[in-house]
């Protein structure tokens, strides 16, 4: 990974959160750009870069809080983490698989996010609008910003170091009409 550009991408992203995303909240839910930066790193990253640089958005995004430090950072991390596993199963340039997949992991750290909530501070506000706001709401409009955001990063994506698969289709020496070796079948 190319350390710089992931840091200067953390820092625009979180710029972009604090200062445009509050004006574009809709019924009480902002997306979290954030948070669809680290589904694509968890997507297209080696697991462990996935997890650092998740990471390092956390912690980025844990210094603009009054919140204790690390709920972010810790958060993310194990976002990627779960992204970086399940990714193997996904068509990663589906639009459809980007969203579910923000939407899906979304949801996961807006549940978590609430019952820490809910325990650490007791808030009066009812339960079930914050549940439906935090675990529903956001997250499908965190969803709908990741096709967007992935449009973005994919094509600059080796800026960061990340390297494209190959895809490559197993049965296609078959079509062509010759073997292996690139002979003429008869």
């Amino acid at each position: 990974m190319r350390w710089v550009s992931v840091f200067m991408l953390a820092i625009g992203v979180l710029t972009l959160q604090s200062a445009l995303m509050p004006h574009v909240a809709l019924f009480g839910a902002r997306p979290d750009l954030v948070l669809v930066v680290v589904v694509f790193f968890g997507m297209h990253a080696k697991w462990r870069d996935a997890l650092l640089a998740a990471w390092l958005c956390g912690a980025l995004a844990d210094l603009m809080t009054i919140e204790r430090f690390g709920l972010l950072s810790l958060s993310y991390a194990m976002a990627a983490l779960v992204v970086a596993s399940v990714r193997e199963f996904l068509f990663r340039y589906n639009a459809f698989s980007q969203f579910a997949l923000t939407a899906a992991t979304a949801s996961v750290v807006g549940l978590v996010w609430l019952v820490y909530e809910r325990i650490m501070f007791h808030p009066s506000s009812p339960f079930a609008g914050d549940a439906f706001v935090m675990v529903l709401l956001a997250p499908l409009y965190t969803g709908a910003l990741a096709q967007p955001v992935h449009a973005v990063l994919l094509p600059v994506s080796r800026a960061f170091g990340l390297t494209p698969p190959r895809y490559t289709f197993s049965g296609l020496h078959r079509q062509s009409g010759s073997d292996r070796r690139g002979r003429a079948r008869v």
